[in-house]
């Protein structure tokens, strides 16, 4: 008799269906968050290596970097844990400054981590996600071959010829 009643099949795979759509929707909002996250994190740290990267800068390059990563980046809008940020400085000669730069932090899921229950968790947890973005700037200058031309005839005798001696080596 119970076998036979086809009542109630409606709720059932409406329950079921429930809970898949609610971990993929969920799901697609935990990506949104994260691909934001990662977007926004992506222009602090461009913006951080491109300031270090200035030759005109008379900051030391490490905090440049620090300085507008911290004010262009805030993890808390994506309850971010653990954002770290490590920019390395390059400066072959005086004429090229390279700047590398990586930033990691944790991203807290809302809705993906409810498949640990499915899962169990473990050490392939998805109560968490990882990012990592890099970035990488660089300026120089390029070297000018410059002529100076003096005129060392008669006509710079005395005072002349001394003075034009002083304005070389300064403009050197």
């Amino acid at each position: 008799q119970y076998l036979k009643n086809k009542c109630g099949n409606v709720a059932m795979m409406t329950g079921l269906m429930v809970i898949v759509i609610f971990v993929v929707g969920g799901g697609a909002v935990d990506f949104i968050r994260m691909t934001t996250a990662r977007a926004e994190m992506q222009a602090a740290v461009d913006s951080a290596v491109l300031a270090a990267a200035s030759l005109t800068n008379d900051r030391p390059p490490i905090a440049v970097a620090n300085d507008y990563f911290e004010k262009n980046f805030d993890g808390s809008r994506f309850d971010l844990e653990n954002v770290s940020f490590n920019p390395v400085i390059e400066q072959n000669k005086a004429f090229l400054k390279e700047v590398r730069a990586t930033a990691t932090a944790d991203m807290r899921t809302y809705f993906i981590g409810l498949l640990d229950i499915l899962t169990g968790g473990g050490d392939n947890s998805l109560k968490t996600l990882a990012l990592e973005i890099s970035g990488k700037a660089a300026e120089s200058e390029q070297f000018l071959e410059i002529a100076l031309v003096l005129d060392v005839s008669g006509s710079m005798a005395g005072a002349r010829i001394s003075n034009l001696q002083t304005a070389g080596e300064d403009f050197i």
